[in-house]
C-alpha cells in the first residue's frame, strides 16, 4: 500500500515466464478484482452519497416492498406502480436508473440465467422512450449477457450483466441485475440498474449503480 502515492493499492504478480505469469493472473483474477473493488468502496461511497441520501424515497421503497436500499438524494421517483418500483437520476448528459420488483419464489428456475432475463424483458415492457409502440428489451445478440452466482449482504443472488435497447428505436446502454432469494418470506426480489449515457465512457456510472444496489437489505 502507498508505494509512491497515498491511497494507492498495490499488487505484485510474479511469474517465471512470460507464459506462467498470464496463468498467474488468470488464476488470482477473482481475488485481485476483490481487493480492488474493496479499496474502492470508500471512495464510490463518497461519491455516490456526495448529497446525503434521500429519505422520504428509502421510506417509501421500505413500505411498497419491505426492503431497505440506501437512495442517494439526487434521485427521484419515476413510478411506483405496484408492480414495479422506477427511480431515476437525470443530468443534462445522462441517465442513471434503479428498478426494483418483489416476486413469490415458485420455481428454482427463476434462479438462473434464463430466469433473470424473462423477469427482466417482462418489466422492460414498462418502459419505453417517447416514440410509439417502443420498449426495453435485452440484447444479447450484439453482446452475450453474463451471469454469476453472488452473495448480497449474505443473501444468495443471481447477478447478470449485459446491455439493454429500445425496441423501435435507437437508444441503448448497459444494465446490472441481481435476483436475490430472501429465505425468510420464500421471495424473490429482483433489483436493476440501468444507464443511458451516449457517447459516454458507462464505467464509472455503472460502478456507481452497483454500489447503490448492494446496499439492498430485507
Amino acid at each position: 500500500r502507498d508505494k509512491w502515492a497515498k491511497g494507492q493499492l498495490l499488487i505484485y504478480q510474479f511469474g517465471f515466464s512470460k507464459e506462467e505469469l498470464i496463468n498467474n493472473v488468470k488464476n488470482n483474477f477473482s481475488a485481485i478484482s476483490k481487493k480492488i473493488n474493496e479499496a474502492d468502496k470508500k471512495k464510490i461511497d463518497a461519491t455516490v452519497y456526495l448529497d446525503g441520501e434521500s429519505k422520504p424515497i428509502q421510506e417509501k421503497v421500505k413500505g411498497l416492498i419491505g426492503v431497505n436500499l440506501r437512495v442517494p438524494n439526487d434521485y427521484i421517483v419515476a413510478s411506483d406502480d405496484p408492480e414495479m418500483i422506477w427511480l431515476r437520476k437525470e443530468t443534462r448528459e445522462t441517465s442513471s436508473n434503479i428498478l426494483l420488483r418483489k416476486l413469490d419464489y415458485t420455481d428454482p428456475g427463476q434462479l438462473t440465467k434464463e430466469g433473470i432475463k424473462e423477469i427482466r424483458d417482462e418489466l422492460g415492457k414498462k418502459i419505453s422512450s417517447e416514440i410509439p409502440n417502443t420498449y426495453m428489451k435485452i440484447n444479447d445478440v450484439d453482446l452475450p449477457m453474463l451471469s454469476s452466482v453472488k452473495t448480497i449482504n449474505n443473501y444468495y443472488a443471481i447477478e447478470a450483466r449485459g446491455i439493454w435497447e429500445i425496441e423501435n428505436d435507437y437508444m441503448g446502454g448497459a444494465f446490472i441485475s441481481y435476483l436475490i432469494h430472501n429465505p425468510s418470506s420464500n421471495e424473490l426480489l429482483f433489483v436493476d440498474g440501468f444507464v443511458h449515457a451516449p457517447g459516454k465512457d458507462k464505467r464509472d456510472y455503472m460502478q456507481y449503480l452497483e454500489h447503490i444496489l448492494s446496499s439492498v437489505k430485507f
